[in-house]
């Protein structure tokens, strides 16, 4: 596989972007993304070294989904709905808030940023190049 445009569609990323923005819905910027293999609950020097490497965020989502979808060929784009830190000492924008009003607002945002998009889309092109490789030579 060679990731020319990376594992997400920067087509996509600009439809969800200009969807937000017509709702005057925030999204922050791009982000780095640790995947973590769970379920299971992320230990703190995980937290620590991930953060040390330039991930911005860890989950046990998302990895698989998206290589899965390229795999697929299949264009994808990512939104992460934080709400905490992982990382001692580094407090939440929102730090006055509760995590289940954080939670609900975000919620009811994401909700309506996937009925627009799914109502709207405009499927882009795949961006990457596969190379499969069939054992027997035959390409069928």
């Amino acid at each position: 596989r060679v990731l020319d445009e990376g594992l997400f569609s920067k087509a996509l990323h600009q439809q969800l972007r200009q969807m937000a923005q017509a709702r005057q819905t925030p999204i922050g910027g791009e982000a780095v993304f640790a995947y973590v293999g769970g379920p299971r609950t992320k230990t703190g020097a995980e937290n620590r070294y991930w953060s040390r490497i330039g991930a911005q965020i860890n989950s046990m989502t998302l990895g698989p989904e998206v290589v899965l979808a390229n795999e697929l060929e299949i264009p994808t784009a990512g939104l992460v709905v934080g709400h905490k830190y992982s990382i001692q000492g580094h407090e939440a924008p929102f730090a006055k808030e509760t995590i289940t009003s954080s939670l609900h607002r975000s919620h009811e945002a994401l909700e309506q940023l996937v009925v627009d998009f799914l109502e709207r889309i405009e499927p882009p092109a795949f961006a990457n190049r596969l190379y499969r490789f069939h054992p027997s030579g035959d390409k069928s």
